[in-house]
């Protein structure tokens, strides 16, 4: 409104000074005419003051007219740029559009109207300090691919009018339109901030004491997933804040190799278990479960029937997306034979059929079709998990290696898109026969949720890859655990004696607990084992006789007690580790039994438990736990670095150290 009213004022001004200056024009014209026209009648005649018609002086021109007018013209310049300069720095929406191909089509400039003045130009400072802020105009940005380059991190700032920043991916033309406006110019560096972060995990609610009075069995599924490492690894080297749940304790801990005990003939995985004290809690004992899966021969693996379901939608393009990928999947394919058969499926806005059962022996084809992949677009995961899932299907191969290894950062966000969609999806599909293995890529939107749910109830692990290193250790270096399952639906039951323990607690495994009665039902879905995994479960354990609070439900019907002191003279065990399999294709479950001796307890840790206590302490600092209790992190440390005995543990102190702010030199 105020700049209609400006404008109006000018255009009066502009009309006022036009009018008087060609009134007076028009008066020089007729008085000029008249000049002429006497001179015709009486040339001979010269009159000094050349009067007109009717005897009157024509009228001249006076030298400041021009130079008013002059200044005038100047002054209306400079008032519509500064009026202009005003309105166009209130932001309006720039309209974004797509055209079928999924392209951007830039957004509209705003609406500067300037007009280059020598003397007064505008100037544009860019903002170096505060990082760019965008304001959602009509909705919020959950349904477009949010994607961070960083190899644009080092670029200069792109002026307003050249589009969307670097980390804005393209919003499909199937997804309803959002309209930003910047509020600001971007500054020099494109980094994630926390307005822009969205990842997603799973709440978890931190195991708590039991009292083995009311609670005597301890059910969970076995996990061999390592995601929550190598995730947790990536914000501490970028210097992200870490998320409470992003922090597994059991993947943590199950990230490292230790010194099981083999499998016995005939078994499918051998088993370990120690108790000694623990070393954050004076009242309570440590337990270490370990399970060691038996190796499978290479000689004597089966054929793969592989199909690699690669997102490539637009959020994927950054480097430590698709380009890991097509790398990851590389160092994957060097390894194939010709008895293998290989799918590769790739999905943005729609799905593509890439390569179709093609034989492992084809590597240059395999490969060449991995280079020509392109991410653009959105993420329509539901329908190639359905494509995927024919594929396999129909490549079958009967006592083989049948599995999808689905590729993605989790952000699904055309068909099917929520977590129980997704889960429900796959828990159908895995009755075919196919495993689902899930590896998560990327940083700022990934969906760590959805990508564990799927692969747990899948059939399969969930991998994070943060780089190529990593990506050779789960597909290269550990590929039979990844891909060749030795024992399925692998469930852990530990039943404790109450003439010995008072309560207990399960460190981890919160999202894999289960229910006593699903222990035997054979229709609960437990984990799966592959070749060589190891699976490490960790107990506090209180004894009996204890004065350390455990909550309890008392029962006028349960059997009455002395005190703290059970009446219970079973005395010859502390508890009995109950483990239930399937074998990898068919059959009932079976059980096996373990019982812990009361003479197995030892006040010292072993090498196992010591490095496994101490993963997990740091994971319980990260997670700001209740029940880290008390100990001297610096001191512990020192003595975990005399156990570092490969690569991989080495790099763990050296992230214990910077999460926790731990400065002194390693040994």
């Amino acid at each position: 409104m105020k700049k209609e009213i400006w404008q109006d004022a000018l255009n009066e001004i502009d009309e006022k000074w036009a009018g008087e200056y060609a009134r007076i024009l028009k008066k020089d014209g007729e008085a000029a005419r008249r000049s002429t026209d006497a001179l015709k009648e009486d040339a001979p005649q010269a009159a000094p003051a050349r009067p007109d018609a009717g005897g009157r002086k024509l009228r001249r021109l006076p030298k400041w007219t021009g130079w008013a007018a002059i200044a005038a013209c100047l002054c209306l310049v400079l008032i519509t740029a500064a009026v202009s300069g005003v309105f166009s720095r209130q932001q309006k929406p720039a309209q974004i559009s797509a055209d079928p191909a999924g392209q951007v089509t830039e957004p509209s400039a705003l609406p500067v109207q300037t007009t280059p003045v020598q003397t007064a130009p505008m100037q544009t400072t860019p903002v170096q300090t505060a990082p760019m802020q965008t304001t959602p105009v009509q909705t919020t940005p959950t349904e477009t691919d949010l994607t961070q380059d960083a190899a644009e991190a080092a670029q200069p700032a792109p002026s307003v009018s050249a589009g969307w920043p670097p980390f804005m991916a393209a919003p499909c033309s199937n997804v309803p339109k959002t309209n930003y406006a910047p509020a600001e110019v971007p500054p020099v560096s494109y980094i994630y901030t926390p307005g822009w972060n969205t990842e997603e995990y799973d709440y978890i609610q931190e195991n708590g004491f039991l009292s083995v009075l009311t609670s005597p069995f301890s059910t969970f599924a076995a996990d061999v997933d390592t995601a929550a490492y190598s995730n947790l690894r990536r914000l501490i080297q970028n210097g992200t804040a870490i998320p409470k749940d992003a922090v597994r304790l059991e993947e943590l801990i199950n990230y490292f190799r230790y010194d099981y005990a083999e499998p016995a003939d005939g078994e499918p995985f051998g088993v370990t278990l120690e108790l000694s004290d623990c070393p954050w809690n004076s009242q309570a004992h440590l337990l270490l479960i370990g399970l060691q899966a038996k190796k499978l021969d290479a000689d004597t693996l089966p054929p793969s029937n592989l199909v690699f379901l690669i997102d490539v939608s637009g959020s994927m393009s950054t480097p430590e997306k698709l380009p890991l990928v097509q790398r990851s999947f590389m160092t994957l394919a060097e390894n194939l034979t010709e008895n293998d058969r290989i799918t590769i499926i790739t999905y943005s806005g729609s799905e593509r059929l890439v390569l179709d059962g093609v034989s492992g022996n084809e590597q240059a084809r395999i490969m060449s079709a991995l280079e020509d992949l392109t991410a653009s677009g959105c993420t329509n995961g539901e329908q190639a998990l359905r494509m995927a899932y024919d594929a396999a299907e129909r490549h079958f191969i009967p006592g083989g290696n049948n599995r999808i290894i689905l590729a993605t950062d989790g952000d699904f966000n055309v068909g099917v898109t929520s977590e129980g969609e997704l889960t429900r999806l796959v828990q159908h599909k895995a009755q075919s026969g196919v495993f689902l293995s899930v590896l998560g890529y990327g940083m700022g939107n990934i969906k760590d949720n959805k990508m564990e749910a799927m692969a747990d109830n899948g059939n399969g692990n969930y991998y994070y890859i943060d780089d190529i290193a990593e990506a050779r250790r789960v597909l290269v270096e550990e590929a039979g655990g990844t891909l060749f399952t030795v024992a399925r639906d692998v469930k852990l039951q530990v039943e404790f004696n109450p003439a010995m323990v008072k309560g207990y607690r399960l460190i981890g495994y919160e999202n894999r607990v289960m229910d006593a009665e699903d222990f035997a039902d054979d229709t609960k879905d437990g984990g799966e084992l592959g070749s060589g995994h190891q699976v490490t479960a960790l107990y506090e354990i209180i004894p009996a006789g204890s004065d350390f609070e455990i909550p309890a439900v008392e029962s006028r019907y349960s059997q009455p007690q002395g005190g703290d002191a059970p009446t219970l003279t079973n005395t010859d065990e502390w508890l009995v580790l109950n483990i239930r399999y399937k074998e990898p294709v068919g059959g009932a479950s079976e059980l096996l039994t373990y019982p812990l001796a009361a003479d197995a307890y030892t006040p010292e840790l072993s090498a196992n438990a010591f490095w496994a206590a101490g993963i997990a302490h740091w994971g319980m600092e990260l997670r700001r736990s209740e029940y880290a209790g008390e100990l001297n992190n610096s001191e512990w440390i020192r003595q975990m670095e005399t156990l570092a005995s490969d690569d991989f543990r080495e790099e763990c102190i050296r992230l214990i150290r910077e999460s926790l702010r731990i400065d002194y030199p390693l040994h």
